[in-house]
């Protein structure tokens, strides 16, 4: 049996592809696999996954039509055996002692979830990324529970790449779920599996995230959409775990903040949807609005408030500029 299974799943990633695996291949512990899960690719991303499992069978393909990346890590769940799992983006990569720092840290205190140093950036240079841990106070060493990280994702001041024990992805990441095949559906399963885990280790173990404007979770479409649905799944995993009034009312304003960043968004850029589409948005937005009730009041008053404000600062600031330009002219 594996040690760790990695699960990537691949969709047009070729040009990042080389740099990602190659991470991978490079770890400095034995007794890994890597499973790509290829989306429905229509460069040469399989072409190059195929390369790579021909000379390392270490590193396994799947290929499915495209479903999403939801599915495909759903996939590669499915078929991975190893004691742990860790998922991996096709456009992001890892130190090479990722797998040798996590799995470590997880036997010598027989965990079930390892959090990962997430570094951001941009490009190939490592020393270019800023640790989103050190940024919020997430400290090697440290131990949280599932039930305070899932709270600290409310807005992300924990995020979800871990080392997680197996069994935990086999049941709570995989199944049938809306919530875990939609759009942002990997934010919801690390917030399950924060809330199963018990607790949560922090490691030194550096997850590089590349910021990339090509990536899907980037791209403007109806599948943002999505989201709204998942969120709202998240106000009922807090009545089921009986997380309190306090982060259902976090989970609540969250899910406000994101129907109205996607309102704006909907209505930013005329050429990225048509009539049609934007009345359709609209009636989901208007729909998981009214389920918030009295809430969505309260902050839709705050926000027309700031509004106003701001255009009333902006319309003095430029009077007192004609005046001073007119008092100058005397």
């Amino acid at each position: 049996m594996p040690k760790v299974s990695v699960i990537m799943a691949v969709y047009n990633a070729e040009s990042f592809l080389p740099h990602s695996i190659q991470s991978i291949l490079s770890q400095s512990i034995e007794g890994w696999e890597l499973i790509c899960v290829d989306d429905g690719s229509v460069d040469g991303s399989l072409d190059y996954l195929n390369s790579i499992s021909k000379v390392d069978s270490r590193v396994k393909v799947i290929t499915q039509k495209n479903s999403g990346p939801a599915q495909a890590r759903s996939r590669g769940i499915e078929v991975a055996v190893g004691e742990y799992g860790v998922t991996l983006d096709a456009d992001d990569f890892v130190a090479e002692d990722f797998l040798e720092v996590l799995y470590s840290t997880a036997v010598q205190g027989n965990e079930s979830a390892v959090l990962c140093d997430l570094m951001t950036g941009v490009g190939d240079d490592q020393g270019s990324y800023v640790s989103f841990n050190q940024l919020n106070g997430l400290y090697v060493g440290n131990r949280m529970s599932g039930a305070d990280a899932f709270e600290r994702t409310l807005p992300w001041a924990v995020h979800g790449w871990c080392l997680w024990r197996m069994e935990l992805l086999k049941v709570h990441a995989v199944g049938e779920n809306p919530a875990i095949n939609n759009y942002n559906s990997d934010e919801y399963i690390s917030r399950v599996l924060f809330l199963h885990a018990g607790s949560i280790v922090i490691s030194s173990a550096k997850y590089f995230y590349r910021n990339n404007p090509g990536s899907i979770t980037s791209k403007v479409s109806l599948r943002m959409f999505g989201a709204l649905e998942t969120n709202s799944k998240l106000i009922e995993l807090v009545d089921t775990h009986n997380l309190g009034s306090a982060v259902r009312d976090k989970a609540r304003r969250f899910q406000f903040l994101t129907i109205f960043s996607l309102q704006r968004t909907l209505y930013k850029d005329k050429r990225v949807f048509s009539v049609s589409e934007k009345a359709d948005a609209q009636v989901q937005i208007d729909n998981y609005l009214n389920a918030l009730g009295d809430l969505a009041s309260v902050h839709i008053k705050r926000k027309w408030q700031r509004l106003i404000r701001i255009k009333l600062m902006r319309v003095v600031i430029k009077l007192e500029l004609v005046v001073k330009r007119f008092l100058h002219g005397l």
